[in-house]
């Protein structure tokens, strides 16, 4: 594993209505995030999340972070296919420029997709 980086893998986690939905639909789930980090340089505090994307056109998709009814962080990120299975839901953390973890990576157990974030 490389310097700076670790899975924070999320075995009680519950990714929820990931079904075959058109390319252009939103898809949600629920999810904890286990410590304080940051996606796209927005906070994102250690808890439960709700979670919806949607594409916005060739591979790009946008992420927003929901805590109950209220809009905590939106990211911008790319769907990459086809990639091995993962037999749990995992973000994938990385130590940020500021200090703060950044969320690079989420990954659904049992997909070949994932969601991949740029560093601000």
């Amino acid at each position: 594993m490389r310097k700076g980086m670790r899975y924070a893998v999320l075995a009680a986690v519950l990714i929820s209505g990931l079904v075959a939905l058109p390319a252009s639909a939103k898809r949600y789930g629920s999810f904890s995030v286990p410590e304080n980090c940051q996606v796209q340089g927005q906070n994102l505090p250690a808890g439960n999340y709700d979670l919806s994307w949607k594409h916005l056109g060739d591979d790009r998709v946008e992420v927003k972070f929901y805590r109950g009814s209220t809009l905590v962080a939106t990211g911008h990120g790319t769907l990459v296919q086809n990639q091995p299975p993962v037999s749990q839901h995992a973000l994938v953390l990385r130590g940020g420029r500021q200090g703060a973890m950044d969320v690079v990576e989420l990954r659904f157990a049992g997909s070949t997709d994932r969601i991949q974030f740029s560093r601000s």
